[in-house]
């Protein structure tokens, strides 16, 4: 168990080569975000949407006297 302890430090502190790489991983992690918050944020303004037009729908106009 320490010596996993001791290679995961070391895995973590190397700070050579792979750079291309780690920064092809942030962009997938960031573009995955991106669009799993576009697809929540769509779901609930929809939901806001179908919420205003149910409301319309079952309003009544004033009539003017």
């Amino acid at each position: 168990m320490k010596a996993l302890g001791s290679i995961c430090r070391r895995f973590l502190a190397d700070e050579s080569g792979l750079e291309p790489v780690e920064y092809a991983l942030m962009l997938v992690l960031l573009a995955l975000v991106a669009v799993v918050g576009a697809g929540t944020l769509a779901t609930k303004i929809s939901d806001k949407f179908v919420a205003v037009g149910s409301s319309v729908e079952g309003a009544t106009v004033p009539t003017i006297p």
